[in-house]
């Protein structure tokens, strides 16, 4: 059984708003998911009815095509009707008031579209619609979880009747409607997700919105009620809620962290939906974590991909959304070698147990998770929340420069600071490219989904029939492309590991690594790549291969760290001959400097040797 998405939730509103005929086509249904379930009845001819309420936001409005959910691809001789009523064990329906056949193709484990010849008017009494079709498949009754008085009617072959059940859930059958009776503004807060937070400091937290909106939502103002203080924002959506029924969106949301640590209980209300006031008595909780010190941790993605991977440009739609809205949660690794003449190929890199393409393994922890539906079935932007949100054991700052004008190898180094004690404790590095674009046959990407209908797609519409990048072969601008690491590639196959052991490695010490990396890149990927757009990435690893903690930089000559010499002149105050001042990494100025550790001399990261 597919998991439900929301559709299912009901909404609750303490308050009367006019309503507004909503002239344009919206899906209705006991579910609007792309998903449904199944069950059986031993194949044969299959009949499915739901009512349909004829009050209320359906009040005047009109069908104008269904959307016929299919277990399979055989179904045929497709029948869709309404009837004024069905009775319970009967082994008839009253006259049909509507039927259109059709005798078209349609989608197995997935919905079709069939407009009707005119629009449908639904009664103010209300109908029940129906279809019927004939397959050879055992589980042809297609069902979403839910409850609805009147939500599954079947008839059953084997007794010859009619039967509601409603422990199976409610018809998975959809309408696509016009002049909905909608209000102008109509959402509510479905969940909260907080993040830990610094005393005192900014905390943030993610709503998850439903909307049933004549209008489409593009901005909300909020009231957060938190330690006896009530606070008021207003949040504008990264991607608006499209108005119609049961719609869903999300808005980042920020506040002030109470003075003290500990753990808060807060609420949440909608104040205003685009600019305008809304009473929304409803308000959804949330508890937050609030620390003293507040440690970042990036989770660290490792993705299996490659060119000649059909399947790879969701994997590649769902971790562009990681680098652009997460980069402060994440850090992705594309690892191109699913087909070594893929133009991005480098076989410099850990040996992962990777089973397939696109594939992720998330902190060495979530291994072989698809990168677009993520640990869970919820999207890899779930995952990474949930695995940011781990207390880091280290915090890294990292540097790189390039080695050589050429470009063909990084100086690299690590200030590894750790938070617990963790024996045996490494370092690796990685090398990775954004912008990553070509032309030609080298370049091209497989695509598979390039002859799926886009109905019930989301976002991955763009790869199917009709999409901006509906073609069997695309062409795509690629970030996060691994091009070197301290892992390498021997002639005999096997990889060297060339991490570097930390020490020491006690609560609260400080330890240096540094190394050199080889950029590793195709002439083809050299003649693509902005050199001032490759990135040093360092690896922190527990003992058990888990990741503790990541961190990246910029590859630049002027952002490297120098060394910094033991000066013999140096007076004991931070100042030598020269008039050179030297900090710590806190700002106050220091004497005698300790190997390895990381100062600032004239604004530059220094080294002490």
């Amino acid at each position: 059984m597919k998991k439900p998405l929301l559709s299912s939730l009901l909404f609750v509103f303490l308050f009367v708003l006019p309503l507004t005929a909503f002239s344009q086509e919206t899906l209705w249904g006991y579910s609007t998911a792309p998903d449904f379930s199944v069950a059986g009845s031993g194949g044969g001819r299959t009949e499915i009815a739901m009512w349909v309420p004829g009050d209320g936001e359906l009040k005047g409005a009109k069908i104008t095509a269904v959307n016929l959910p299919f277990a399979t691809d055989d179904a045929t001789n497709i029948s869709i009707w309404s009837v004024p009523s069905i009775e319970y064990a009967a082994a008839w329906l009253p006259a049909k008031t509507f039927e259109q056949k059709y005798s078209g193709k349609v989608k197995g484990n997935g919905y079709t579209r069939v407009d009707l010849k005119s629009p449908l008017a639904i009664p103010a009494e209300g109908f029940f619609i129906g279809y019927s079709f004939d397959t050879n498949y055992y589980y042809p009754i297609c069902t979403a979880d839910g409850e609805a008085k009147d939500g599954l009617w079947l008839y059953e072959n084997k007794f010859g009747r009619w039967y509601d059940y409603p422990e199976l859930g409610v018809s998975a059958l959809q309408l696509f409607v016009t002049g909905m009776q909608l209000d102008e503004s109509k959402v509510s807060i479905l969940q909260v997700q907080s993040r830990k937070c610094q005393k005192g400091g900014e905390a943030l937290a993610e709503l998850t919105l439903a909307s049933s909106s004549a209008e489409p939502v593009q901005s909300i103002g909020y009231a957060v009620e938190l330690d006896g203080k009530t606070q008021n924002g207003t949040a504008t959506l990264a991607e608006p809620i499209p108005s119609g029924l049961n719609q869903y969106g999300n808005v980042a949301i920020s506040f002030t962290a109470p003075k003290k640590a500990g753990t808060y209980q807060g609420l949440v209300s909608i104040t205003a939906v685009n600019g305008k006031p809304y009473n929304d008595h409803s308000a959804a909780g949330f508890d937050l974590d609030v620390r003293d010190e507040l440690h970042q941790r990036l989770t660290l993605i490792e993705e299996f991909t490659g060119t000649w991977c059909g399947n790879c440009p969701r994997g590649w739609l769902a971790l562009e959304r990681v680098h652009e809205k997460q980069a402060d949660q994440a850090l992705v690794v594309a690892v191109h070698q699913y087909n070594n003449n893929d133009p991005m190929y480098c076989p410099d890199y850990a040996d992962l147990p990777w089973d397939g393409a696109p594939s992720c393994c998330v902190d060495r922890t979530a291994i072989n998770i698809d990168p677009y539906y993520g640990e869970w079935g919820e999207g890899m932007a779930q995952c990474v929340n949930k695995y940011s949100d781990v207390d880091p054991t280290a915090v890294i700052t990292v540097a790189g420069s390039w080695a050589d004008a050429s470009h063909n190898s990084v100086n690299a180094s690590a200030d590894v600071t750790f938070l617990a004690s963790s024996p045996g404790s490494r370092v690796a590095f990685v090398l990775t490219a954004d912008g990553i674009t070509g032309t030609g046959s080298p370049w091209r990407q497989n695509n598979d989904l390039y002859q799926t209908d886009p109905n019930g797609m989301g976002d991955l519409a763009i790869f199917c029939k009709g999409g901006a990048y509906g073609d069997g072969y695309i062409f795509l601008t690629y970030n996060d492309v691994m091009c070197g690491s301290t892992w390498t590639k021997q002639t005999n196959g096997s990889i060297k590991d060339g991490s570097v052991t930390l020490s020491p490695t006690t609560k609260g010490a400080t330890a240096f690594a540094a190394s050199t990396v080889a950029l590793n890149a195709s002439s083809l990927m050299r003649q693509a790549m902005d050199y001032g757009k490759v990135y040093l990435t360092a690896i922190v690893f527990n003992a058990d291969g888990t990741v503790a903690n990541a961190a990246r930089c910029r590859v630049g000559a002027t952002e490297g760290i120098n060394v910094l010499r033991q000066q013999t002149t140096d007076n004991g105050l931070g100042t030598t001959d020269n008039g050179q001042q030297t900090t710590d990494l806190s700002g106050r100025a220091v004497g005698l400097k300790l190997h390895g550790n990381i100062y600032i001399q004239q604004g530059k990261k220094v080294i002490a040797k």
